[in-house]
């Protein structure tokens, strides 16, 4: 079960992937999630179930937001990350350390 499903102002949609520590799989993970959630949206499961009822949702590629503190992203991320379909957009975003106390991104990548 993927962690967020979001949709931009632009009607795309966002996988958006949370972790609080280093996990290897993070990437993987969301590259899962990208597949099952673009096979769902071509097939127009999702308007049909009833997800983002009202909006108008792109016909474009889900986007991939991995979000974690900006020293918690596994140091393989960016290797394993070089690897994904073009198509597969990838942003990094990393909060500060002490986002249990108010949450800041710090990093966008």
């Amino acid at each position: 079960m993927l962690d967020l499903l979001g949709v931009t102002l632009r009607g795309q949609l966002a996988i958006i992937e949370l972790k609080a520590s280093e996990d290897i799989q993070m990437p993987m993970q969301a590259v899962d999630y990208w597949l099952r959630v673009r096979r769902h949206q071509q097939a127009g499961d999702l308007q049909r179930s009833g997800y983002f009822s009202g909006l108008e949702i792109s016909a474009e590629p889900p986007l991939v937001w991995l979000v974690a503190p900006s020293l918690r992203f596994h140091p393989a991320t960016d290797t394993l990350l070089r690897y994904l379909a073009p198509e597969i957009r990838v942003t990094r975003i990393g909060l500060n350390e002490n986002w249990r106390h108010g949450v800041k991104v710090v990093l966008r990548q």
